[in-house]
């Protein structure tokens, strides 16, 4: 015979999960909206840079890399939700 005990969580334990699950969910929250913002405002900084003859095309091309990677992250953010 086994002597084993059911695997309920205690609501203690409960709690933490849906606490840390909550807390993790508004940090993604969080990253997706600094991304969706930069992905949306980064192209204007560039084009002003590149009048103002401040970068050079190294720069672009890092800039335009991280705008990529900003509109990937950014992308399922809805800002009115």
């Amino acid at each position: 015979m086994s002597s084993a005990t059911p695997s309920r969580l205690s609501p203690a334990t409960a709690d933490r999960r849906r606490l840390v699950a909550a807390l993790a969910d508004r940090l993604l929250t969080g990253v997706r909206a600094m991304a969706f913002w930069s992905a949306a405002l980064l192209p204007l900084v560039i084009v002003a840079a590149l009048f103002s003859g401040a970068v050079g095309a190294s720069a672009v091309g890092i800039a335009l890399a991280v705008n990529a990677a900003c509109a990937i992250v950014g992308h399922s953010y809805t800002p009115n939700a």
